[in-house]
């Protein structure tokens, strides 16, 4: 079996849909200094080994964690931004009930990796500097426990 060496990421995106975007937002500007989708390899399940060197194991519920990083003041951050604010607790206002449904696509293959029942736990409420004069990359952070299918 050959197999094809490209493992190129260039078009990939990220649709996110919830209460603040009901027809979904398609993420595409990707930062040059950070990856663009990351999602966390959770431990799953744990070995281990008894007294008389018996293996033990089991199996355990896990959150998985995915995080997105775009072009400060693009048109994706500005919507990030606006989700952020939009679950914000905020004073003698009603608590929005979000929640995030997203979808990866890997553009090279069509692969694509569904993401239901999210929260967004961290966002940028306001752009950083850094040290060579830009802004820096905005980085949002979404949090659930289902398993992508």
């Amino acid at each position: 079996m050959i197999i094809n060496g490209d493992i190129t990421a260039a078009g990939s995106s990220l649709m996110i849909m919830n209460l603040l975007f009901p027809a979904g937002i398609t993420i595409t500007e990707s930062s040059d200094d950070q990856a663009f989708f990351e999602c966390s390899t959770p431990e799953f399940q744990t070995v281990t080994v008894g007294l008389n060197a018996n293996q033990i194991s089991w199996k355990k519920a896990v959150v998985t964690t995915i995080r997105i990083s775009v072009v400060p003041n693009g048109q994706n951050d500005k919507n990030l931004k606006a989700l952020v604010r939009f679950n914000l607790l905020q004073p003698n206002a009603p608590i929005n009930p979000d929640v995030v449904q997203a979808v990866f696509t890997e553009a090279q293959t069509g692969n694509k990796i569904a993401f239901a029942n999210f929260q967004i736990t961290e966002g940028v409420v306001a752009n950083s500097t850094t040290t060579e004069g830009r802004f820096a990359t905005n980085t949002y952070t979404f949090m659930g426990v289902s398993i992508p299918l």
